[in-house]
């Protein structure tokens, strides 16, 4: 019995390539085909995919092209506009985005946009 919840069937090739490979409910076989112009399914390594709070892995954030702390920052930064205790939102945004920024490419607007809304928001 597999504890998996993605069935037996073609998907994206994890490897990167431009075909489909065999998922055969427990693991990828070495069956290949021509992806379709359209894929339906994405494979198991990202369905299983959720949301993180907290700093998370900087190289799983790259392989994935998020970057965590950014998209962090610009929630704290949104969050603090409206709702903004003793400045402490904005602050938490100020803090997100600088490790945003120091951690990659990726993200960088969103952590640009979370430290502008953090210190609108201490300003106002």
């Amino acid at each position: 019995m597999s504890d998996t919840t993605v069935p037996a069937g073609w998907y994206a090739d994890p490897a990167g390539t431009p075909q489909q490979r065999w998922w055969d409910g427990f693991r990828w076989t070495n069956h290949l085909q021509p992806a379709p112009f359209v894929m339906s399914l994405t494979p198991p390594s990202v369905a299983n995919r959720r949301f993180r709070w907290g700093l998370g892995d900087a190289e799983t954030d790259r392989a994935e092209g998020r970057n965590s702390p950014a998209l962090h920052a610009l929630i704290f930064g949104i969050v603090g506009l409206v709702f903004n205790p003793l400045l402490l939102v904005s602050v938490a945004a100020l803090v997100w985005g600088v490790i945003g920024l120091r951690r990659s490419t990726v993200g960088r607007v969103q952590a640009i946009c979370g430290m502008t809304l953090g210190l609108v928001s201490v300003l106002l």
